[in-house]
């Protein structure tokens, strides 16, 4: 409504992207960076950690990017 295009990314594999935005019928469009590339150039990829684990993945954001 807003003119606004939402994406989400994630290090899925395309398949089973597909597979989750189905099942969880989402309006927006799921992309795959399998390798992190656009992670990393985010700054959104990193060491976590979880129940005392560490371990490298996505720190979850959001980003609002205009056209210029």
């Amino acid at each position: 409504k807003a003119g606004v295009d939402v994406l989400g990314i994630s290090t899925d594999k395309p398949e089973k992207l597909s597979r989750f935005a189905e099942k969880e019928l989402l309006n927006f469009t799921l992309l795959s960076d399998e390798d992190h590339q656009v992670c990393e150039q985010f700054g959104v990829w990193g060491e976590k950690s979880f129940m005392g684990k560490t371990y490298d993945g996505i720190h979850r954001i959001s980003f609002l990017i205009d056209a210029d």
